[in-house]
């Protein structure tokens, strides 16, 4: 049995895969190599939109058992991977990153309900960059069983095409510009934190 997508429908926008799981290609190869980033995808990434579209829309947990947040994380200079909070059924934890806001940060999640919001947060960059939109303004997704450790195909677990709507709250935004340059720094710190070996 596959679990509805995490994510929560508003204004027509639905998810789409920028990147899926497993060894990466063309120009997102590219960036992690350049950037001292492990080749293999160990997630997927979804956006919305223009790529720039659905900052601060709504991640939310779709499992049907009891679960509970295990574990937040928040965005510094040498953060790649941003805001991110993980949350468990007792059969797998699954990851989110690069959000822009953590709703929920410790107890237990009803199913349907918000954890987190999308954005930008950590090593990501215009999709101008590399002309496509594996970047900017997106969730990476990993799925965790909890009974192995090793990460699966979160495809394997949710249905990107089994979606939850909601009505039309009206926060999906463009991002704010500030943001490309903030992020432009963390991604710069981080390379200057791999040539120099920490």
């Amino acid at each position: 049995m596959k679990y509805k997508f995490p994510f929560k429908c508003h204004s027509g926008l639905v998810p789409k895969l920028s990147q899926g799981f497993g060894e990466s290609s063309g120009a997102a190869r590219e960036f992690y190599i350049k950037y001292g980033y492990p080749t293999f995808h160990y997630g997927i990434d979804f956006y919305l939109g223009n790529n720039t579209q659905g900052y601060g829309s709504e991640l939310i947990n779709t499992f049907t058992e009891p679960t509970v947040i295990r574990q937040i994380w928040w965005d510094t200079p040498m953060a790649t991977h941003g805001n991110g909070i993980a949350f468990s059924n007792g059969i797998y934890t699954v990851k989110m990153w690069h959000c822009s806001e953590i709703i929920k940060q410790k107890g237990n999640l009803a199913f349907g309900e918000t954890v987190a919001l999308m954005g930008n947060s950590g090593a990501t960059l215009p999709p101008a960059t590399y002309g496509q939109p594996f970047n900017g303004t997106h969730c990476h997704l990993e799925v965790w069983p909890n009974a192995t450790g090793d990460r699966i195909n979160p495809l394997d677990v949710f249905n990107i095409n089994d979606l939850i709507y909601g009505k039309d709250t009206g926060f999906i935004k463009d991002i704010p510009p500030f943001q490309w340059a903030i992020n432009g720094l963390s991604l710069m710190l981080q390379k200057l934190k791999t040539l120099l070996g920490y």
